[in-house]
């Protein structure tokens, strides 16, 4: 998500499928009997009592969104460089998540539509010698100070023992422990977002950034640890698709015949499908849930634009998901 934040208030059955369909199909031809021109003995469903051949599935149109780039980069070797605090007793199963992600299906379901490179794992990752802090104060104001800001700024100069040096190829993703509240100007984390992703600079290179809490319960029927690997391939598909939201925008508009999708659920390729009731899927090579993402080019064909696919939820281009399950809301 961007820095505009939508409470988890909302209610997620909602679903973002909201966009309209027309189909097109040709009527029966006139009866001359004046009934119906199929006999009630026609035989097998698909064919007449003379064998006539099915007539075609009606053509279906889905007035769907595009989402269109502002005329920034989008990152084409992006790397992630996770920073831990000590003894976080997800580190090891996130670090096999994050070392799936390259090559994946998964990641390149949509990589090529918008120009992303294929997301790479920085050989070793961080943790920070300090004390994971009790509050993390951030803006989104990539101008505006802020401790989170400092903290990478202070560490990114190339002089810090077991930190990189500012890239703006990396994507720094900052995995906070269950102490830590995360403040985003006046939001909070777990209770307005689940995650976000900023920008700022380190002297004179622009850096990417991603912020992930702990939080307990963030997704119905989701483990802790599956609701961050959610939250964490929200994060990281959005920044590499979207790096500098405010100074460099990219893929974060809708067209201009669906500019209300610019409110709600929010126009970054994750936030369009994140309130949908089957927006999380499990991908039997990675092994972790993560998030599905906005595919234009399924939208654009009158496919389900959420992929990849989720099996489990039939695609209703007319309307809302036809789960009839609710889940807990939540906007990462």
């Amino acid at each position: 998500m961007r820095m505009k934040l939508v409470g988890l208030g909302i209610v997620a059955s909602l679903g973002v499928w909201g966009a309209g369909c027309t189909i097109k199909s040709t009527p029966p031809e006139d009866n001359p009997d004046g009934g119906s021109s199929t006999p009630g003995d026609a035989g097998a469903p698909g064919s007449d009592a003379a064998g006539d051949t099915a007539a075609p599935p009606p053509e279906i149109t889905v007035d769907a969104p595009q989402i269109l780039s502002a005329g920034g980069p989008v990152m084409k070797t992006p790397k992630v460089v996770p920073i831990y605090f000590a003894n976080d007793a997800f580190q090891p199963q996130l670090q096999s998540f994050l070392g799936k992600l390259p090559k994946s299906a998964y990641w390149k379901a949509i990589s090529a539509e918008y120009g992303v490179g294929d997301i790479g794992l920085a050989d070793t990752p961080v943790v920070a010698t300090e004390k994971a802090p009790t509050t993390a104060q951030d803006h989104g104001d990539p101008t505006a100070p802020s401790a989170i800001k400092t903290f990478l700024q202070d560490h990114l100069d190339g002089a810090h023992a077991g930190w990189p040096a500012a890239d703006e190829n990396s994507i720094y993703t900052i995995f906070y422990p269950a102490t830590t509240t995360v403040k985003l100007d006046t939001a909070q984390s777990c209770a307005q977002f689940g995650g976000y992703h900023n920008e700022t600079t380190v002297g004179a290179t622009k850096i990417v950034y991603a912020i992930l809490p702990r939080c307990s319960g963030a997704a119905e029927g989701l483990s802790d640890f599956d609701s961050l690997t959610v939250a964490a391939s929200h994060e990281l598909w959005e920044a590499a698709s979207d790096p500098y939201p405010f100074t460099a925008a990219a893929f974060n508009q809708p067209d201009d015949a669906h500019l209300v999708w610019q409110e709600f659920p929010l126009p970054e390729l994750g936030d369009m499908c994140a309130q949908n009731l089957n927006s999380n899927v499990k991908p039997a090579e990675l092994g972790f849930t993560v998030q599905r993402m906005w595919s234009n080019l399924a939208a654009k064909h009158g496919h389900d634009p959420c992929v990849p696919n989720a099996a489990t939820t039939p695609f209703n281009p007319g309307g809302r998901p036809t789960s009839t399950g609710t889940r807990k809301p939540r906007n990462w």
